[in-house]
């Protein structure tokens, strides 16, 4: 029997967690697995085509394993379910980009003071055949996730066809929404028996900010919309989809009462996962005080968020705690984003240029239109773009001694904040003048 790695698991290169440089992750369960370098190179030969006999000829070889070793690896992922039997060869992708963040219209209904995407307002966006163009394109070329992101992508009318064809085609899919027309794409599903098989192909991710119509309306410009998120997720949950909640750090926020009030609210909501987020690139600067809190509140609010963390019945990610645990650095980078690894994935801008971060939209970061040039020649374009091969070594950080943790920060905001992409990033510099003290005084001595 020929083996595969399963439709629902991802590898992710680059990624480091203690000694592993690479995470396979089942996206049906959010389960991750450790993978060293060596089982890499062996489940570089599952490619669909093999039987368990043939990927232990070869990897012997190659490798110069003991062929008892790899056999016992193969068949404990396949306890695991990371790979499933294969009846049908399909080729290998060029490439291994797997995800793709998707601005997929260039309206929305509210006006946010923090929205990164405000200049994308009113470009023209592609339409329903250019888009389903794209998905066979990124299709035939190993993609295995579609990230939909705003400004508002329910706000098209085509948007649950959209998905409804993306599911239909492997794909999995996160919808990035404010919630305020969910109703209308649980009216579609209701309606359709193409969809519902695959609900757990698709994750609704809804930002909130606050513990009350206040804290959070402040943010979103509107004092209604907390309600509104509430209700949203309530209504995904009860039909069955996961769901991700995102909160954005800002002033208002940032004690643990604050916090906890947030994460009780959560909790009764049963949502899956909890994303807690510094600032993304913020373009209008007279907001900034409230999205960069002095070293003090930052401190306070990332003690309280690894107190939380531990009675917490589903995962909370924020700051710091993907690169430190029991006072010992894990090698992970708390401020590099999910676009940093190019191999990993780019953005589609709403009239179908690419660029590698949707943050870094603007004529000098643009790598070509995949619809009109496909999907290899603006692959080929990002790959010599100068971001692609930047380092820390080639910022104004490169003599930080930060610099190692946090990955020389993000460089959009050093782009936006600074009009230079080699600048500091102030954001994240704000936030590890608190590392020393975060060190001594909590992970020292508390499990984060």
């Amino acid at each position: 029997m020929r083996y595969k790695i399963r439709n629902n698991v991802v590898i992710l290169k680059n990624i480091r967690t203690n000694n592993h440089k690479v995470i396979a992750l089942n996206v049906k369960n959010s389960r991750f697995f450790n993978i060293n370098n060596l089982a890499l190179k062996i489940i570089k030969y599952i490619d669909g085509q093999k039987t368990v006999d043939e990927i232990v000829e070869i990897a012997t070889k190659k490798l110069n394993i003991a062929a008892k070793e790899i056999r016992y690896f193969l068949k404990k992922l396949i306890k695991l379910q990371i790979l499933e039997p294969s009846n049908a060869y399909s080729p290998p992708p060029i490439t291994n980009i797997l995800s793709v963040e998707w601005v997929v219209n260039s309206i929305c209904n509210l006006d946010c003071k923090h929205c990164y995407l405000k200049n994308v307002r009113g470009w023209e966006s592609l339409d329903y055949n250019q888009i389903l163009s794209i998905i066979n394109d990124l299709k035939n070329n190993g993609v295995k996730i579609l990230n939909f992101i705003g400004m508002e992508p329910l706000l098209r009318d085509d948007f649950f066809d959209i998905i409804n064809y993306s599911v239909h085609h492997d794909f999995f899919i996160s919808i990035d929404t404010n919630g305020t027309f969910i109703d209308k794409f649980l009216e579609n599903l209701s309606r359709s028996s193409d969809v519902k098989p695959y609900l757990s192909r698709i994750a609704f991710q809804l930002s909130l900010d606050g513990y009350d119509s206040q804290t959070h309306g402040f943010i979103r410009n509107n004092y209604n919309h907390f309600e509104i998120v509430l209700s949203s997720i309530q209504k995904l949950k009860s039909v069955g989809f996961t769901v991700v909640v995102e909160t954005v750090l800002h002033d208002a926020i940032l004690d643990f009462d604050s916090l906890y009030k947030i994460f009780k609210i959560l909790s009764s909501l049963k949502v899956d996962k909890w994303n807690v987020m510094d600032i993304h690139p913020i373009l209008n600067t007279k907001y900034l005080k409230y999205f960069i809190p002095s070293p003090y509140k930052i401190f306070t609010a990332f003690k309280a968020l690894g107190q939380i963390s531990k009675v917490s019945s589903f995962p909370i990610n924020f700051p710091f705690k993907g690169v430190l645990g029991n006072g010992k650095l894990k090698g992970g980078l708390m401020y590099v984003c999910e676009h940093d690894d190019l191999g990993e994935n780019f953005a589609i801008l709403p009239d179908g240029n690419v660029t590698w971060c949707s943050r870094l939209f603007t004529s000098e970061f643009l790598s070509g239109n995949i619809y009109v040039e496909g999907f290899k020649t603006v692959y080929s374009k990002l790959k010599k773009h100068q971001i692609f091969k930047m380092k820390v070594s080639d910022t104004l950080c490169n003599k930080c001694p930060y610099a190692k943790y946090c990955g020389a920060g993000c460089r959009a905001n050093a782009y936006w904040l600074e009009q230079d992409i080699k600048a500091k990033d102030n954001i994240a510099c704000n936030y590890w003048k608190v590392w020393e003290r975060l060190k001594k005084e909590i992970l020292l001595n508390e499990k984060i």
